[in-house]
This record gives C-alpha cells, structure tokens and sequence, in this order.
C-alpha cells in the first residue's frame, strides 16, 4: 500500500532503481513528473514489478522508462496510455476526486486485482486504514473500494412478487427498495 503523488525528478518522478529490485503491490502513482519515466526509471538492477497498482495522470511519456536489462513485470494494472501485461486496462479510474484517490462506486478498479496475489500475503489494510479486502478480489491502487450506506436509498434484486411490509416495497421486477 503505498501512494506517490506529486514527486519531482530528473529520471524516476516516483521511483528510481539502480542496483537491485523494485516491487509494488497495490500502489497510486499521481501527479508524477519526471523528464525520464514519471513512474519509474531503471537502468540498473534486476527487477522492476507493479502489480494491482494504479498509474494515472502523471506527466511525462513513458511513465516507465526501463532499461531493456531490467526484467519488468507489470500486471493488473490501469496505466494511463496502456501497458502490456496480464489484466493491464487503459480506463480511467475515477477517483474519488482530483485530491481523494480512493476508489468511486463506478472505478474499474474494483475487483479486479491479480487472482494469484494471496491477501493474507498483503497487509490487513489499506492506506486509509479500510480493509484491504473488502469483496472477492483485490482492487486496484492503495486504496480499497468502502461500500458506505449512511442514509438514502437502496435497490436490491432479489424477490419476484409485489409485497409490502413495514416500509419494504417488493415489486414484480424482482427488486425491492428499502428506505432507512
């Protein structure tokens, strides 16, 4: 769980190796800038890894200048401009605000994290201090997706006849709406 945001470098806005191995798991990189790699920047070492992590609105191309030597593995990642790697989108990850990079109820980086990274090998929580895992799979970045009711509103579908009973609509539609 980490969170780069704003760094400024040379080479390396966020991370520069050269001499030995950088792995992330579950990392924001934000507002990264960098004349070479606002990311990342290798050209020494042995390995470069990002794995769950979230790239997004950093400033320079590419984000990830490595050294063909380095062996990189970036996967189930959303990098801004794309990256090739198992599970890597190119979607927006609609934080929850330009400040806030928790993860919105419409982020595409919910529930998608790397199916062969063990949770109980990750911290308990996240940098906010929510679960790390919070449904079936990982999310993306530093931040796990909090479902919070607090008030309003809430559709489920689950019933298939009209009732009502104590303020619960149940329709025909298979939905019901609770109010609280």
């Amino acid at each position: 769980n980490c969170l780069f945001d704003g760094n400024k470098a040379t080479r390396g806005g966020a991370l520069h190796n050269g001499d030995g191995v950088i792995a992330t798991f579950n990392c924001t990189f934000v507002n990264n800038t960098a004349d070479k790699g606002s990311t990342s920047y290798a050209t020494g070492g042995t390995a470069t890894q990002h794995i769950n992590a979230i790239i997004w609105d950093n400033n320079s191309s590419p984000v990830m200048n490595i050294s063909s030597s380095v062996s990189t593995t970036v996967k189930y990642s959303i990098i801004r401009g794309g990256y090739t790697g198992d599970g890597n989108i190119n979607k927006d990850p609609k934080f929850i605000s330009t400040t806030d990079f928790g993860l919105s109820s419409a982020s595409p980086a919910r529930d998608v994290g790397d199916p062969d990274v063990d949770p109980a090998d990750l911290p308990s929580q996240d940098l906010a201090g929510g679960n790390r895992l919070t449904f079936s799979k990982l999310d993306l970045g530093a931040y796990e997706y909090q479902c919070q009711v607090s008030g309003g509103e809430i559709t489920v579908s689950t019933c298939d006849e009209y009732i009502s009973d104590n303020g619960i609509t149940y329709n025909k539609s298979g939905q019901y709406t609770e109010k609280f």
